[in-house]
């Protein structure tokens, strides 16, 4: 499975590689403190989509490709949380975004799964 994040207006990347499930959203890598981060943060419905995904990935046994523009920050947040629910940690740098974890982390405690 292949998670892309990327801000507004930019075009995701095709992969050279065949996914089973791809999912794609857009939203900037801010905080809760940024005057625009209602406007292009992620959203609670995005961070929803994206705890659900997680945790169907894990349920199944798939395997879970992280992606946004640095891939430090929000995907960074995105693996942290992976981590959480049973995901192998790779134990790669990662700086999660706080707004992003704590969405997500919302979201699932939303689904009683952590």
């Amino acid at each position: 499975m292949l998670i892309q994040i990327l801000s507004a207006g930019r075009d995701f990347p095709k992969s050279p590689y065949p996914f089973k499930e791809t999912y794609r959203f857009h939203f900037s890598d801010i905080e809760d403190n940024h005057p625009r981060a209602e406007v292009e943060g992620i959203t609670d419905q995005q961070a929803a989509e994206i705890a659900r995904v997680l945790v169907r990935a894990l349920r199944k046994g798939m395997n879970v490709i992280v992606h946004c523009h640095a891939g430090i920050y929000r995907s960074g947040a995105v693996c942290d949380v992976g981590t959480l629910l049973g995901f192998y940690d790779t134990q790669r740098m990662r700086i999660p975004n706080k707004r992003v974890r704590g969405k997500l982390i919302v979201a699932l405690q939303n689904m009683r799964t952590i």
